[in-house]
């Protein structure tokens, strides 16, 4: 399966990682999809998922997006779940779809690794013959890992296996012009 194609954007805040992510992939979307797809700057997503400052994204906030993304045209629905399994990123992959990983990444000062955080990034392809994982990250940009490597961040206790997998046509869809007006103009001139 060839890379997914995902627009990389840095997150403007420490603690912005989640929806930045959502936004690679909301653009992904759109671009593989067309514009029917509503148009969300990360400052909207993370009003949306209720990030803050200090605290990040919390996992039980994380599906409130879709009820801003259900004027979407095809639906758009994405999934936050844990434990998953690594083969679900392959099937993900293999079908196409960008799929968000929680890491955790450990404190570099702290010589026994105990301290550290989690955070997001958007896995974009596998190429399982050499072992290696590509992925847009909101602080570093594109990157490339061993697999090993970047499974056991993913399977640290902290972040447990976790991952938001999107939808994409799985919902039966009606387009009701009076519901869809003013998603995407509200979006135009807000700043990212």
């Amino acid at each position: 399966m060839p890379k997914v194609e995902v627009p990389l954007y840095l997150q403007p805040h420490i603690d912005f990682c989640v929806p930045t992510c959502i936004k690679m992939v909301l653009d992904s979307l759109r671009l593989a999809h067309g514009e029917k797809i509503p148009r969300l700057s990360i400052r909207t997503i993370r009003k949306t998922v209720r990030t803050q400052e200090g605290r990040g994204t919390t996992f039980d906030d994380i599906d409130r997006i879709n009820q801003r993304l259900l004027p979407s045209i095809p639906s758009v629905k994405f999934c936050p779940e844990f434990p998953c399994e690594w083969s679900t990123v392959g099937k993900e992959n293999r079908e196409g779809r960008p799929i968000i990983a929680w890491l955790w990444i450990p404190d570099d000062r702290d010589p026994q690794r105990i301290r550290g955080c989690g955070h997001s990034v958007v896995i974009t392809d596998l190429d399982e013959s050499l072992g290696e994982v590509f992925y847009n990250d909101p602080l570093k940009g594109e990157c490339k890992e061993d697999t090993g490597s970047f499974i056991s961040k993913w399977e640290h206790e902290a972040v447990n296996r976790t991952l938001i997998r999107v939808e994409v046509g799985e919902r039966k869809q009606r387009e009701i012009s009076e519901f869809a007006v003013g998603y995407e103009d509200e979006e135009e001139n807000e700043p990212e």
